[in-house]
């Protein structure tokens, strides 16, 4: 289903806008850990929502690359390193932090933590969106 995404995820990041098309991935993975939290019990559809996911994501990083790769000149170097290396620090860090929490609390506690970085990442698109606008 990624590779789906991918083909089909530029044309579509043209046509409505980089920051809008990453508003929209993290909205659509939000809602299906929404599926997965309300609905662990059920193998149908725990796997019909992480394939929906899997829809999702596949256009977020190469989103955020874009993005870096537009802040221009040296800024733009500087921006995909810190992007860069944000992304090997989530993982890296992101299984030990959530299986702690899974363990800690419950598997929907880390799914929980892994929802609200969804909701994070469509509102702050939303709002990078507007600035740009």
């Amino acid at each position: 289903m990624m590779a789906t995404g991918r083909l089909f995820g530029d044309a579509i990041a043209n046509c409505i806008g980089q920051m809008t098309m990453l508003s929209y991935c993290a909205t659509i993975c939000a809602g299906s850990v929404l599926v997965l939290i309300l609905m662990g019990g059920n193998l149908p559809v725990v796997l019909v929502a992480l394939t929906v996911c899997g829809l999702g994501l596949a256009n977020v990083v190469p989103t955020l690359f874009a993005a870096a790769g537009r802040a221009g000149g040296a800024s733009a170097a500087r921006a995909m390193s810190i992007v860069t290396t944000m992304g090997y620090a989530g993982l890296l860090l992101g299984p030990g932090l959530l299986g702690l929490i899974a363990h800690v609390s419950s598997l929907a506690g880390s799914f929980c933590v892994i929802l609200l970085a969804f909701i994070a990442i469509s509102v702050s698109a939303r709002s990078v969106r507007r600035v740009m606008a």
